[in-house]
C-alpha cells in the first residue's frame, strides 16, 4: 500500500514538473539593484503608495544617456540609462526629496523598487543603480523601458545622503 501511494506521488510530482517545463515563457522581474533591492514584478498599472509626496514620471519611452529632470521646485533626478539590450539605469535625486519607489515599466509588465523599512531604507532613498524592466526567455536581457514613475518623499537628506 505504501509504494503505490509513493508511486502514485512520484507521478503526480513528474507531472506537475512537465506541466511547468511545458508552460509559455513569462517575465521574470530578475536581478537586484545596486543597494541589493530585489525588484517586484508588477502590473504596468501598478501606482505609488497612498504616503507618496510628489509623483514624477516619464513615459513613453525613456531617452539612453545621462539625463536631469527639474521635479517642480524641490530638486532634481538625474538618470544614466544604458543602451539595450540589457538595459539598466541609475538615478540621483537631489533637494529635499527621495524616492519611496521606482515603479520601471516595459511592454509586458514593470518592475517595483521599495524602499521602505521592508528593504532597510525607512526614509527612502536618494540614488540606486541596476535598475531594469523584467527580462523575459524571448528576448535577450531585459525588456526596453517604455516608462519610469518615481514615488517621492519629503526626505531628511537634502540631496547629500542615500
Amino acid at each position: 500500500m505504501r509504494w503505490g501511494a509513493r508511486l502514485l506521488g512520484a507521478g503526480l510530482t513528474a507531472a506537475l514538473a512537465v506541466g511547468f517545463t511545458a508552460s509559455p515563457a513569462s517575465a521574470d522581474a530578475g536581478a537586484p539593484s545596486t543597494n541589493n533591492v530585489q525588484p517586484e514584478e508588477v502590473s504596468n498599472e501598478a501606482v505609488c503608495p497612498d504616503d507618496t509626496d510628489i509623483e514624477f514620471s516619464l513615459s513613453g519611452g525613456v531617452p539612453t544617456g545621462h539625463n536631469t529632470y527639474d521635479v517642480f521646485d524641490v530638486g532634481h533626478i538625474t538618470l544614466d540609462v544604458t543602451d539595450p539590450p540589457n538595459q539598466t539605469f541609475a538615478f540621483s535625486i537631489d533637494g529635499s526629496i527621495a524616492a519611496r519607489q521606482v515603479i520601471v515599466h516595459s511592454a509586458p509588465s514593470a518592475n517595483r523598487y521599495r524602499y521602505d523599512s521592508t528593504t532597510g531604507f525607512p526614509n527612502g532613498i536618494t540614488q540606486d543603480g541596476l535598475l531594469h524592466a523584467p527580462s523575459g526567455v524571448s528576448v535577450p536581457g531585459y525588456y526596453d523601458l517604455t516608462g519610469i514613475d518615481f514615488c517621492l518623499i519629503n526626505s531628511p537628506y537634502n540631496g547629500t545622503g542615500t
